[in-house]
Order: C-alpha cells, then sequence, then structure tokens
C-alpha cells in the first residue's frame, strides 16, 4: 500500500497537474458494511489532468 503523500508527489513529478482532491469518510468499493464510516476517510478520489 502506498502513502498518499507518494501518491501526490508521483503525480506531481510527472507534470500531471491536480484539478480537484476529495476524501469520503466511507469505502467506495461498492462493501455495504457501513460500520466504520465517518470514522476517518477511508476513500480518496483525485482528479489530475497532464499540463
Amino acid at each position: 500500500m502506498h502513502k498518499m503523500s507518494e501518491i501526490i508527489v508521483a503525480i506531481l513529478h510527472n507534470g500531471i497537474e491536480i484539478e480537484e482532491f476529495e476524501e469520503y469518510p466511507f469505502d467506495l468499493d461498492g462493501d455495504s458494511d457501513q460500520g466504520t464510516a465517518g470514522k476517518f476517510p477511508f476513500s480518496y478520489l483525485i482528479t489530475a489532468k497532464k499540463k
């Protein structure tokens, strides 16, 4: 598993511009188990575009 900071650095070092970054307090994998929802960010969505 990669740290979020490693992912963002890799994106930026490859000349890709982050347009939007969102975090969600639930898992976006479709799992119906929401018992931990709201505890901390489980999923992130990064929208980026090559410069």
